[in-house]
């Protein structure tokens, strides 16, 4: 018995690697995660997004995007609230919707109201929610989502 425990062990080990490496393009967004997205996109102009994979009008931001970033000159940041114990289907939403070349994260879980906290104090964590960020980081935020053509 325990020699085939052993070897389905081993014969299962490359499918759940290859599971965790198609998500690792996935970061984990922790409460201090937003000062560092901010230091690492310094001088840039981007879109950060908010989205959830239960939220049908994020799912149409998802999609529109997806249509129109052959067309778009700009750069987005996705940051999903559902939680990393979601993080196979928040990927599989974001495989679906082809935008694997930007910037994704996911919330820590049980961590929500503290991430949320350190992005927004006027924030009670509903989604959609859009930030626009100009070179100098001034942000605004973004009632209706707006593509560059």
């Amino acid at each position: 018995m325990k020699n085939l425990t052993s070897v389905l062990f081993i014969l299962l080990l490359p499918v759940s690697y290859n599971a965790v490496a198609q998500q690792s393009f996935i970061k984990t967004f922790y409460p201090g995660s937003y000062t560092k997205l901010l230091e690492n996109n310094k001088g840039s102009e981007f879109t950060l997004l908010f989205w959830s994979v239960d939220c049908p009008p994020c799912l149409e931001k998802l999609k529109l995007i997806s249509k129109t970033r052959m067309y778009a000159k700009q750069k987005f940041v996705f940051v999903s609230t559902d939680g990393d114990e979601m993080l196979a289907d928040v990927a599989a939403v974001v495989k679906q919707m082809n935008l694997e070349q930007q910037a994704h994260w996911v919330f820590k879980s049980g961590l929500n109201q503290e991430i949320i906290n350190s992005v927004d104090s006027n924030w009670y964590g509903e989604v959609p929610r859009n930030y626009y960020f100009n070179k100098n980081h001034q942000r605004t935020r973004l009632q209706e989502l707006k593509l560059k053509q």
